[in-house]
């Protein structure tokens, strides 16, 4: 505890906590686009992207915590921009006596009380906090000495307008001092992570390398894919059902005077999933954003009928999740056993129960798997979902 009171350690602790919220609305956009331009999604790449986004976050928030009260805020002196470059290095040297006598410059303790202070660390800080930035920019996203410096300049400048604005007007007052040094030793931090890149990045793949791992891993429409689609699919029909519910109910309390409740989400869904997927040769909206698509396994047909996809989702969304609910009702007829009654046949039972039918299900949908390399939703419904015009290959050899 006594750590979190260093206010660096309490916007680092507090950067870990906040991030996986934030991992969660950047996750679908970075899997899409993956996917979209690759294929695949390579772990290492994900690993490195996820790291950039923590040390993101990290850095803006070391520049706005710890956040004081509004009553504070108002009670401070006005806060100023500070125009003068090199001010923050000026004042200490003045404050060790080192431009009034010519004679310290020579003295090695000094010195050191000055390369110790305060003052000395925050342009040390200012500058190692952009390092990281001008490496990342460099092996992830390639850029240029040119195209790092102006970003490390305009990350700088959205700190310090950060600052300006009382965090974006949340707080009627600036209450932290905006400063053209930090402008200045941020962008000459980026400057030295791009020069120092190589040797951050030697043991580590390519860029070039990552991206062809990604693509190689985009000839199988793995679960993971699959379930982005699905979740891509909901999300679209979520809002397709606001607009057209709202629209359908209106109308029908406007001239027929009742309430259809939610009774137009079925239909919809019918419409969505099944004849939709069925006109336009199994692909969804979902699908086709990570370049999927549903084909028949049955010889005869070139691509499933009406009947194949009933059969397809109602054994995904009526008999798994029913299936799921039997399990965990016999759970909880267990626990029950377990706790109000003392006879050993019936707890015995209860858990006999239970085990037999999550090893029956487990059994059912391994032992398909294992023979025809389908999920029982795809065995009994004759679909099958595969890659659909799969990206360009982004490098043919790689040179190391």
């Amino acid at each position: 505890m006594q750590l979190l009171k260093n206010p660096y350690i309490f916007s680092i602790a507090i950067a870990l906590l906040v991030f996986p919220f934030v991992s969660m609305f950047i996750t679908l956009p970075f899997t899409i686009a993956n996917y979209r331009k690759y294929g695949g999604i390579s772990i290492l790449k994900t690993i490195i992207f996820y790291s950039f986004v923590l040390y993101l976050l990290c850095v803006f928030l070391l520049t706005a915590l710890p956040l004081p009260s509004r009553q504070e805020v108002l009670a401070m002196d006005p806060i100023g921009i500070n125009f003068i470059p090199f001010s923050n290095l000026r004042e200490g040297l003045v404050y060790y006596g080192m431009t009034s006598n010519p004679a310290t410059w020579t003295n090695i303790s000094i010195w050191l009380d000055y390369l110790r202070s305060k003052m000395f660390f925050q342009i040390v800080a200012n500058i190692a906090m952009t390092i990281p930035l001008g490496i990342y920019l460099r092996y992830y996203f390639g850029f240029s000495l040119r195209k790092t410096v102006l970003f490390g300049f305009l990350a700088s400048l959205f700190l310090e307008v950060t600052q300006l604005t009382g965090l974006w007007f949340i707080y009627p007052r600036p209450y932290r001092c905006p400063d053209i040094n930090d402008l200045m030793v941020n962008t000459l931090g980026a400057l030295i992570g791009y020069l120092i890149a190589p040797v951050f990045t030697f043991f580590l793949p390519k860029r070039e390398e990552l991206d062809l791992i990604s693509w190689r891993k985009g000839d199988k429409a793995t679960v993971l894919r699959q379930i982005v689609a699905s979740a891509i699919d909901f999300i679209s029909i979520g809002l397709i059902s606001s607009a057209v519910g709202t629209l359908i109910q209106s109308l029908a309390v406007k001239h027929f005077c009742f309430d259809l409740g939610e009774t137009y989400y079925f239909p919809l869904f019918i419409f969505y999933f099944i004849i939709l997927q069925r006109l336009f040769n199994g692909i969804t909206f979902g699908k086709y954003v990570v370049r999927l698509k549903a084909i028949s396994t049955d010889n005869r047909r070139k691509t499933p009928s009406i009947f194949n996809y009933c059969v397809r989702y109602f054994l995904i969304f009526f008999l798994i999740p029913l299936g799921l609910m039997m399990i965990m009702f016999m759970l909880l007829i267990c626990i029950i056993l377990f706790m109000y009654d003392n006879a050993a046949i019936l707890k015995l039972m209860g858990i006999l129960g239970t085990g037999a039918v999550v090893l029956a299900v487990i059994a059912i949908t391994f032992g398909i798997y294992k023979k025809h390399k389908l999920t029982p939703w795809d065995y009994f419904s004759k679909i099958r979902v595969v890659v659909a015009n799969r990206p360009k290959q982004p490098f043919s050899t790689i040179s190391r």
